[in-house]
């Protein structure tokens, strides 16, 4: 067919069939071959047509790329990148689900390729488990652009106004009333819906027909995600209903901000900047830890490592003094700035201590994660250098009242004052002369 021999048929669908093919330079290609009955279909025949023309436009990894439109006696077929595996649908039907990692690594492969093409202009419209492709290498590949929409080029009227289309179970609400019309944020949509699957391993919406879906869709009628897989993460619950939102206005509004938010739900990456370094602890022991440069710099500002410690990127490279390396160089303490020992008093520079949350070298485990434990020691040095300074401060009992000043002697006061107290004094005197008058 237009020089490609066609080997074996690995797909079918509505449109027509998907066969593993040899291209006309000994490569293995796909080839989609349009059913025969749709031939005669101007609207189908476009919509196969332009399917071609896009994915031709697009350039992503993450995105089959096609290679070549065709007609072969009458027949319509399209080349396109052959990826070998299994699509995520069949997975989550063999396996029933994904591991939460797993399947959040997918959803953002797939969802940086949905950005690249609504960056282009398109927007997919029928993103679902079995249109994501899975290499045995691990590559992910979001397939199909069949009821892809050109925002940019020329509207061919694909699409009727106040139509729906999509696939039920994972287009967003609003591509039920006007497909013509959705914007990016129903691919967001439907990515959300694909990760609830990957992660439960259950429809989203147990509908029995397009109206009962597009009816529990505006409602968020759906079983959440933490009902049916406990064990899931508060992030990824999270990523999930912020996406599924029936409501556009409350979903991430383009795919770059999705991206963001799955890439927030999958966690802090663990950090491969390993230091090694060897000093001598009390008693003049050597001693060899690891760690990550944030680790290292919090131990020098807390004076744990002194300035003779060597240090080295490589276990068994070699090490120099950790003032050589730019990183560290200006964290080195002066002659003049004396070390604080661990009870806050002033000690040799020499005196180094063993730092706090980090094994003998003899127990420390290579595989053992650097990035996690590298932040949570240089909290516990923070938190011990706040613990130094409010020793070395004045102490304040908490609830104690302030000391009572003691009260200043009445003579301090304004003359006032002695004013009054001669007008009381002439009152008793004339009041007593009275009473004595009376009493005679």
């Amino acid at each position: 067919m237009g020089g490609y021999t066609l080997l074996e048929e690995v797909g079918r669908g509505g449109m027509g069939s998907v066969y593993k093919a040899t291209a006309p330079d000994g490569s293995t290609v796909a080839v989609k071959l349009l059913a025969a009955h749709l031939n005669s279909n101007p609207v189908l025949l476009k919509r196969f047509q332009q399917e071609a023309r896009l994915a031709k436009r697009l350039s992503h990894p993450s995105l089959v790329k096609a290679i070549e439109l065709g007609e072969h006696e009458g027949e319509h077929f399209f080349a396109m990148e052959f990826v070998e595996g299994e699509s995520v649908g069949a997975r989550v039907r063999r396996d029933r689900r994904f591991s939460e990692k797993e399947a959040l690594e997918i959803s953002i492969a797939v969802a940086e390729a949905l950005a690249s093409a609504h960056s282009q202009g398109l927007i997919h419209r029928d993103v679902k488990p079995d249109n994501i492709m899975l290499t045995p290498t691990g590559q992910v590949k979001l397939a199909d652009m069949g009821l892809a929409k050109d925002t940019t080029g020329e509207d061919l009227n694909l699409t009727k106004t106040g139509r729906g289309l999509g696939t039920p179970h994972f287009m967003a609400p609003e591509q039920f009333k006007e497909a013509k019309t959705v914007d990016v944020r129903c691919d967001v949509y439907s990515l959300g819906a694909t990760l609830y699957t990957m992660v439960t391993g259950q429809l989203p919406f147990q509908a029995n027909n397009p109206l009962d879906a597009f009816i529990k869709k505006s409602q968020n009628d759906y079983v959440p995600p933490e009902k049916v897989s406990p064990d899931l993460s508060s992030r990824v619950v999270k990523a999930i209903k912020t996406a599924m939102e029936a409501s556009p206005k409350r979903r991430p509004q383009t795919m770059d901000e999705f991206v963001v938010v799955l890439k927030s739900a999958l966690g802090p990456s663990k950090s491969r900047d390993v230091w090694y370094v060897i000093y001598q602890d009390a008693n003049g022991e050597k001693k060899k830890v690891k760690g990550s440069q944030a680790m290292v710099a919090a131990l020098l500002r807390s004076r744990k490592l002194s300035p003779d410690a060597v240090a080295s990127r490589d276990k068994n490279g070699e090490f120099l003094p950790i003032y050589d390396f730019p990183e560290f160089a200006e964290l080195i303490p002066t002659a003049a700035t004396p070390a604080l020992s661990l009870d806050g008093a002033v000690a040799p520079q020499e005196r180094i201590e063993t730092p706090i949350g980090l094994a003998d070298p003899s127990t420390v485990q290579e595989s053992e994660p650097v990035g996690s434990a590298s932040s949570r020691f240089e909290s516990l040095d923070a938190a011990e250098l706040n613990s130094r300074k409010r020793e070395l401060a004045p102490t304040k009992r908490i609830g104690a009242k302030p000391a009572e000043t003691p009260a200043a002697p009445l003579w301090r006061y304004s003359p006032i004052v002695y004013i009054v107290a001669g007008i009381v004094v002439v009152l008793l005197i004339v009041g007593a002369f009275v009473a004595g008058r009376m009493m005679r």
